[in-house]
């Protein structure tokens, strides 16, 4: 190889790495997506063990209760794999994305249900959304799931609470969040 290609070649070189270098000093930096994140602490996985030991799907109101008790024993199933899934986590960040997904999946899997079922189950399925107090929307439900929709939240509020500081009074031996008995 000639000696002027060795020449041309380490300076076509030193332009790269001072080119490199350059473009780590002013290239953009990338903007983070928003996640809402929650701790998952243990007053907030009381709240959840409290609905987890809740006699769910039980007739009343104008809910007439699931077609048998297979079907009731099915449907509280997901939710309770739903909420066994969320309190086996360590405490700790929760990402409402990876909350998202789980809801998803317990959504699809009362999707075949009655509709007053399926309903009921999203009710559920709020509340725990509503317990993590995220505001965003999980993307799953609609203001007939719940009892109406606050300024400033996504997604409606849970059957059965009045303000986005829980429930009005405690269901069936259930903690509300504003930790009235």
């Amino acid at each position: 190889m000639p000696h002027y290609a060795r020449i041309i070649a380490m300076v076509v070189l030193g332009l790269v790495a001072v080119g490199g270098m350059a473009w780590r000093l002013i290239k953009p930096t990338p903007v983070p997506l928003y996640e809402e994140t929650a701790r998952l602490s243990p007053d907030i996985r009381g709240h959840l063990q409290a609905l987890r030991v809740e006699a769910k799907f039980a007739p009343e109101g104008d809910y007439p209760g699931p077609k048998g008790p297979k079907t009731r024993a099915r449907l509280s199933a997901v939710i309770d794999d739903l909420l066994d899934d969320i309190l086996s986590e360590p405490d700790g960040p929760l990402e409402a994305s990876d909350l998202a997904g789980r809801l998803g999946l317990a959504v699809a899997a009362v999707s075949k249900r009655t509709e007053a079922d399926a309903r009921r189950a999203h009710g559920y399925m709020l509340e725990i959304w509503w317990i993590f107090g995220f505001r965003s929307a999980a993307g799953y439900f609609t203001p007939g799931d719940g009892a109406g929709v606050v300024d400033g939240w996504a997604e409606p509020l849970p059957p059965g609470w009045t303000s986005a500081d829980g429930r009005a009074a405690p269901l069936q031996g259930a903690v509300n969040l504003q930790g009235a008995p």
